[in-house]
């Protein structure tokens, strides 16, 4: 009997070596993971267990184009993603998982990217799209070079919590759309994520923290030193948020612009869409530029604005074009309290719009808010605090320190049903007040807060 030679080209042969190539690949990503995409080589499709054959210990080396979304590694935690000047890829992610995963967390990947081209595509640091609940937690983007950037996620989970994220943008590197520290579709919370950019571009929106539908923002940070948020052609594009909450808390989240940086929309440090409570969020502004409109933490429902700050050195809010634009508030609540918020505004700044450190519209009270202005222009009226609606202003202050004031300053005040009770205005050194100023203060006509809110 003729013994049969072993061919490599015949296809069941193929099929054997292919499946075992397959898992001595795969067997690579357990645990630590890196993966390297450049120009040396072609490569088209496939996941992160077979984008090539491993080089060396825990390193693989994919070259040339990458059309799929994602490394799908058998265990989605520090996976690392390395994307080198000439790859051409078509969306990515440090790690990835599908809807029927039974992983529950994703921790400590990374996408580096200091080239390439994106083809209007996403890069995320972890990508969650599992029906359970799934937490995503200390993953990171790091971008340095690049073109054809859509958007960027630290972490993205539809159901859990997104935690210690972190985006890092610089280099005039440009992304078309939106940046996200952290980000949960809905049912679960956004704390602690990051989002830093530095001399960059964002035409869209940039989320320190996000929560979609049902959810709290906690904790969460953007910082942005130089460069533009938001579209060439669209003047109020562009907002800033420190975290959004969705029917709960925002609570915590901070927002730093600095440099001559210019942003095209709002900027909110903690933002509840819905119900909920938006406290202890801060916004600092040093020598920027804002568009539109800056407050400290805002709910747009039902809920209360407590403890919010806002600070703004130098630098400008408002645009000419927009007469709603350029209005300052260390917390605006809706049906709810606005207490102890603060507005401090100093060194040259130039506010187009109103200045209130705590807001009311619907029912409640505006209490212990504060206004600070040193050395600085409003061009239009100070609140210490106001209801619109019915309610009490009672216990707001207001302090002029220098500078100039071109319309009237109020203590406290209340447009509807309400008492305004225990407020105080303070004037000092050299203050230029055009119309006049107020302590306690009954408005029997409406008046607007913000004809257009985020």
């Amino acid at each position: 009997m003729k013994k049969q030679k072993f061919r490599k080209n015949r296809p069941y042969v193929k099929s054997i070596l292919a499946i075992i190539a397959m898992f001595a690949c795969t067997s690579i990503c357990l645990g630590e993971h890196t993966t390297t995409i450049n120009s040396d080589l072609t490569y088209d499709g496939g996941d992160g267990q077979r984008l090539a054959p491993p080089v060396a210990g825990n390193s693989d080396k994919a070259n040339g184009t990458v059309n799929d979304d994602g490394i799908f590694p058998l265990d989605p935690n520090k996976c690392t993603l390395i994307i080198d000047e000439g790859a051409s890829v078509g969306g990515t992610s440090g790690a990835r998982i599908g809807a029927g995963s039974a992983f529950r967390s994703m921790t400590y990947n990374k996408v580096i990217v200091n080239g390439g081209n994106f083809n209007d595509s996403r890069i995320r640091g972890a990508l969650s799209l599992s029906g359970g609940d799934v937490d995503v937690k200390d993953n990171t983007v790091e971008i340095n070079a690049g073109n054809g950037i859509r958007g960027v996620h630290g972490g993205f989970t539809r159901n859990g919590t997104a935690s210690g994220n972190k985006v890092f943008i610089k280099n005039k590197v440009t992304i078309e759309r939106f940046v996200n520290g952290g980000c949960v579709a809905s049912n679960g919370n956004a704390k602690n994520n990051e989002v830093t950019i530095t001399d960059a571009t964002v035409k869209g929106n940039v989320f320190g923290g996000y929560v979609y539908d049902n959810g709290s923002a906690i904790n969460n940070t953007v910082s942005i030193s130089g460069g533009k948020i938001g579209y060439d052609d669209d003047i109020d594009s562009g907002n800033v948020y420190g975290g959004r909450a969705s029917n709960e808390t925002a609570s915590g989240n901070k927002v730093f612009i600095k440099n001559k940086a210019t942003i095209g929309g709002y900027v909110i440090g903690g933002f509840v869409f819905g119900n909920g409570n938006a406290k202890n969020n801060e916004v600092t502004i040093t020598d920027a530029t804002v568009n539109m409109n800056v407050l400290g933490g805002y709910v747009n429902d039902n809920g209360s604005a407590i403890n919010n700050t806002v600070s703004i050195s130098g630098g400008k809010i408002g645009n000419d074009d927009d007469i709603d634009s350029g209005n300052v508030y260390g917390g605006r609540a809706s049906n709810g309290t606005a207490s102890s918020n603060k507005v401090f505004i100093k060194n040259e700044a130039t506010i187009g719009g109103l200045v209130i450190g705590g807001g009311v519209n619907g029912n409640g009270n505006a209490e212990s808010n504060e206004v600070t202005i040193t050395d600085a222009t409003a061009n239009k009226d100070v609140y210490g605090g106001v209801v619109i609606g019915n309610g009490d202003a009672k216990d707001n202050k207001v302090t002029i320190d220098g500078g100039i004031v071109k319309r009237d300053v109020y203590g406290g005040t209340v447009v509807g049903n309400g008492n305004a009770t225990g407020n105080k205005v303070f004037i000092k050194n050299k203050v230029t007040i055009v119309a006049l100023f107020f302590i306690n203060t009954l408005l029997p006509e409406a008046v607007s807060l913000d004809a257009r809110p985020p």
